[in-house]
């Protein structure tokens, strides 16, 4: 599964736990069209927003966060250092 992207947050950069207010948009490429939506879960230690994907084929395995545009996986671990709302 993946990659994905979304049209949410800075074109260069993490987006921010204190940046995010509704559930983004999961794209599948760059400038493609929706293929699901993300909700923020949490945040990590450095503030970046966690997110759950949910996508056409159905959950997508994370969590994950958002750095240039694009859902990057934590890894199983990671889950551990984010704080749930």
């Amino acid at each position: 599964m993946g990659p994905y992207f979304t049209d949410a947050g800075p074109e260069d950069g993490i987006l921010l736990y204190r940046d995010v207010d509704e559930p983004i948009r999961v794209l599948d490429d760059p400038e493609g069209l929706p293929i699901g939506t993300a909700r923020c879960i949490g945040w990590d230690t450095a503030g970046s927003a966690v997110w759950r994907l949910e996508v056409t084929d159905g959950e997508a395995e994370g969590p994950w966060v958002v750095v240039d545009r694009e859902f990057l996986s934590t890894q199983p671990e990671w889950r551990d250092l984010y704080l749930a709302q």
